[in-house]
């Protein structure tokens, strides 16, 4: 769940980011799609740290996109909400820090971790922390 949390909190939101506002379910097949797309643009790893790291990736990223499975964000003015396919949750309250422009937003939420989210069509994305970083793409959950 902290994973979860962790990546979708990226999803800010303010009086300047209102087109983050309402309920969002991860999007586990466009993701897939798109990191798909990404390791085929992506120059061949050579040696023995770029060849760990990519076995890293192949083992991370697929466990990752599963604890998303499922999962729901509700942003409202003052907090997301992040409801995992158990119905398991987290809130935080969050702050924005930075509109660079119309489609991104940066937020600092109320357990410290500072986020990124990017608007892409009618969807939104954000990336995970650590080594391994993974596109997480999330759409506007059917009423």
């Amino acid at each position: 769940l902290a994973i979860l949390v962790a990546l979708i909190a990226t999803s800010g939101c303010s009086r300047k980011a209102r087109w983050l506002h309402g309920r969002w379910v991860f999007d586990s097949e466009y993701t897939r799609q798109e990191l798909a797309e990404i390791q085929e643009k992506a120059p061949p790893r050579e040696g023995l740290v770029e060849g760990l790291q990519a076995v890293a990736e192949s083992l991370v990223v697929p466990r990752l996109i599963e604890s998303l499975e499922g999962s729901e964000l509700r942003v409202t003015n003052e907090q997301l909400v992040m409801t995992d396919k158990e119905g398991n949750g987290k809130a935080l309250t969050y702050e924005v820090i930075a509109v660079p422009d119309s489609d991104t937003i940066t937020l600092k939420q109320s357990d410290g971790e500072v986020r990124t989210s990017h608007r892409d069509g009618g969807r939104f994305w954000t990336t995970s922390t650590g080594d391994v970083n993974v596109r997480a793409y999330f759409v506007r959950a059917k009423k």
